[in-house]
């Protein structure tokens, strides 16, 4: 798994101790061996404006019975902004309830940035060939 850079994780959720392998220290931008080990920690990784969307996933699964299914931005120390995916599956207890959670994650950037350029607009402007070379021109302003 190492390689691939699939970073293997798993929240023990009533002691609430998360355990991620080197994959994870390397997709959320911190030192290796420095993940946070709480579901408080990971959260203040996740960008600010996806961090309340991504709070409510887990109990939404939780109460659906479903696979944890998300993604969201994360925000390194030193600024740079990363898109990541992740997929887990919630085990339950004798009682019904959650004891844990675990999942994988993975980068997903640069699907994200292609998938904006595709919604962004067309330039508007023309080819011009020359002799040995094309070149994009913008169109005059009156």
């Amino acid at each position: 798994m190492r390689s691939s850079g699939i970073g293997v994780w798993s929240w023990d959720i009533p002691p609430n101790i998360v355990e991620a392998d080197e994959n994870n220290s390397v997709l959320f931008g911190v030192a290796i061996g420095q993940f946070l080990q709480t579901v408080e920690g990971f959260a203040a990784l996740v960008h600010p404006d996806d961090r309340e969307r991504v709070q409510q996933d887990v109990p939404a699964s939780v109460e659906q019975g479903a696979e944890y299914n998300t993604e969201f931005r994360v925000v390194w120390p030193e600024g740079t902004v990363r898109s990541l995916a992740t997929r887990g599956k919630i085990y339950y207890g004798e009682g019904g309830q959650p004891f844990r959670l675990t999942g994988v994650c993975w980068d997903v950037t640069e699907r994200r940035q292609a998938e904006e350029n595709l919604r962004a607009p067309p330039l508007k402007g023309w080819w011009r060939r020359g002799s040995s070379e094309s070149c994009w021109q913008q169109p005059r302003m009156p």
